[in-house]
């Protein structure tokens, strides 16, 4: 009987692997009552997470976290968290007996940390677009984003990971894409999360723009000087696509004569800056012709041009 603890404090204790079950899992937990003792004090008893090490001869912990300690002997830990996934940790509970010796009882447990993220969806606007990165981000809730498996099929879709939960797809013709996510399980096979479906757009067709301004434009003699070339872009379109002008006309009247400058690339060619140069008020340049290849690398079809209005 020296060495007998008494167990004189009980309550009853729930112990579940996991408090978030996702629809169609078990929820599995322990139910029991748990036996204490009033000898479970700060005296008597020590907690402490993450040890370098102890010694159980000579009855001392070295390093690591002390646990405060409750009247009824009850640990309470607590830690702020960093990054996400699995966390893991250890901890020792040194407890002196009736006999003065020490005893030393060791555990190692884990928790999941997540990020705070939320889904918003608008299902007439689930558009991915051929021929720019489309940015996409995936979640599931109680999963870790280093846990899913993100498989997008149609489209001819490329998927590139650009950190946890964050991925850019690059789409090579239209259509549908389906956009699968299931997670990893550390036994047996991966579970479906649920899937997602997209339309494949080709992008928006690009107009020719002057200074960023695109169609009729109003421009002061003194202005003209001041054009290097043209550009295009897709009105309203919101990714970073990239339109490269390959080629245009330029005609304008100079001295009443109508003249003709062809360009290669975007810039102005030295016969081009003269039709500008020599643009009296009143009169028109038409900007057309114009050869734009898009992101996709495809020439873009039927490119509107710009028409300047010279004024005084």
């Amino acid at each position: 009987g020296k060495v007998m603890v008494k167990f004189d404090k009980l309550s009853a204790k729930v112990v579940a692997p996991s408090s978030y079950i996702q629809s169609g899992q078990k929820y599995e937990a322990d139910i029991f009552i748990a036996a204490s003792s009033s000898d479970f004090k700060k005296e008597n008893m020590e907690i402490v997470v993450n040890p370098t090490s102890f010694d159980s001869v000579k009855g001392t912990i070295t390093g690591g976290t002390p646990v405060e300690l409750s009247p009824d002997g009850m640990g309470k830990y607590s830690v702020g968290t960093q990054g996400q996934g699995e966390q893991k940790y250890t901890a020792v509970i040194k407890f002196k007996q009736p006999t003065g010796e020490y005893k030393f009882y060791t555990y190692e447990t884990s928790y999941m940390v997540a990020a705070p993220s939320v889904a918003v969806s608008a299902d007439q606007m689930n558009v991915f677009y051929v021929g720019v990165p489309n940015p996409v981000s995936v979640s599931a809730a109680g999963v870790s984003p280093t846990d899913l498996i993100v498989s997008p099929s149609g489209g001819g879709c490329r998927s590139t990971p650009k950190g946890a939960g964050v991925y850019e797809f690059n789409f090579s013709s239209p259509g549908e894409c389906v956009v699968n996510v299931s997670s990893k399980s550390p036994s047996g096979p991966a579970k479906s999360q649920g899937s997602k479906k997209f339309r494949v757009k080709p992008l928006p067709p690009p107009v020719t723009t002057v200074g960023g301004f695109s169609g009729s434009i109003d421009m002061k003699k003194s202005q003209l000087s001041t054009i290097g070339g043209v550009g295009a872009m897709a009105p309203g379109f919101d990714f970073k696509a990239n339109f490269v002008v390959q080629g245009f006309e330029i005609t304008g009247s100079v001295k009443g004569q109508t003249k003709i400058a062809t360009c290669q690339g975007n810039s102005l060619s030295a016969d081009a800056k003269a039709i500008l140069m020599g643009a009296g008020p009143g009169s028109k340049i038409f900007i057309d012709q114009v050869k734009v290849k898009g992101p996709d690398g495809k020439m873009c079809p039927n490119v509107p041009g710009v028409t300047i209005k010279v004024k005084a």
